[in-house]
């Protein structure tokens, strides 16, 4: 404690009518800047003290002043991080600031909420609401995206605002939006592929190339959500951006792992019949880096499921598609990744000749 903590600690201690007619002179003035003062003595005690003289932090979060309200709601903000013993009595005061028609109290009253999971889950639906409304602002919306990401899986629904709010003019917003998603971690990174795909094609690459790392960060922790996403990251490997093919063919690399590790059904039958075609297919792209990407996967791919060297060497050298093994690199790789000798050529020589 500091000199003036170490002096109102004394005052309160041996003077607790001085400190109760002060409050009470304080909460009932008339100048909304000695109220406000009230709360620095508030803040000089913590937690312990905001429980106790709750009444008057009640009373404050019904003051007709924004400032007062809004730093009622920062003071309370550790009370609730904590679960100090009482803290559920200001819930009902809180909730109703949700309401108010100021939008720097109803962007702090959501921040309040968000320091307590449990809270900020029971009010998801109206987050939500207020987060497509047209006529909430920027950074309450915000607020509303880091609670949602923070209780569960941001919901699709939310996906065209997001979308609009990634197309900013202004820089912290853009800023703070991408933030909010990057900030929900799994439950943010499981909603990438469909907001990319639903961006414009030509614009925000920066952004796209931002989540799209973000995605393959946790591509690890999001599990069995991964498989969920296979549709989208599909769509993915034919972007215009190469590093957005390029992460998309690492997920699906991730996503085949996994599918390696599952038991055999339909599901995966035709999981696998997406995930080959379209690594095989990336093995023309115009990009090295993705082909090197590409044939990395196959190359683990046939390394843990040998069963399916055959499938996979069909569908490289299908002639429908043209020939898949152009290159004498992914020709030589995929041969010591799965230690036997491929043919170069689809027809009845097992090998082809060139000439130099």
């Amino acid at each position: 404690m500091d000199g003036f903590d170490c002096v109102m600690a004394h005052v309160v201690e041996t003077q607790p009518d001085a400190i109760q007619e002060y409050l009470k002179r304080a909460c009932n003035s008339d100048k909304f800047y000695q109220r406000e003062a009230l709360l620095v003595v508030f803040e000089a005690f913590g937690g312990r003290m905001v429980i106790d003289k709750y009444k008057v932090i009640l009373n404050l979060l019904n003051d007709q002043s924004t400032a007062v309200r809004t730093r009622s709601m920062k003071l309370l903000r550790e009370v609730v991080s904590q679960q100090l013993d009482g803290w559920r009595m200001f819930v009902s005061a809180v909730g109703s600031c949700l309401k108010s028609k100021d939008h720097r109290v109803r962007r702090e009253a959501v921040r309040l909420m968000r320091c307590n999971k449990e809270w900020a889950a029971a009010h998801a639906q109206q987050f939500t609401n207020m987060f497509s409304s047209q006529h909430e602002m920027s950074f309450v919306k915000i607020q509303c995206l880091k609670a949602l990401g923070e209780v569960g899986p941001l919901p699709e629904a939310c996906v065209p605002n997001i979308i609009e709010f990634l197309k900013a003019t202004e820089t912290r917003v853009l800023a703070a939006a991408t933030m909010a998603i990057t900030n929900a971690g799994i439950n943010g990174a499981v909603l990438v592929p469909k907001l990319i795909n639903a961006m414009d094609a030509r614009e925000l690459a920066g952004i796209k190339r931002k989540l799209m790392r973000f995605m393959h960060f946790h591509r690890d922790e999001l599990g069995d959500l991964l498989l969920a996403t296979l549709p989208e990251v599909m769509v993915l490997m034919n972007n215009e951006d190469s590093i957005v093919r390029r992460k998309a063919v690492q997920i699906v690399g991730a996503i085949a792992r996994r599918l390696a590790r599952m038991a055999l059904s339909e599901f995966v039958v035709q999981a696998w019949d997406h995930v080959i075609r379209e690594l095989c297919r990336a093995l023309l792209d115009k990009n090295a880096l993705v082909r090197k990407e590409s044939c990395t996967t196959l190359g683990v791919i046939g390394t843990v499921r040998p069963d399916l060297i055959p499938v996979l060497y069909a569908k490289m050298v299908g002639k429908a598609k043209g020939h898949h093994l152009h290159s004498i690199i992914i020709w030589r790789c995929l041969s010591l990744q799965w230690g036997q000798f491929l043919p170069l050529s689809s027809g009845n020589n097992s090998t082809s000749s060139t000439k130099s």
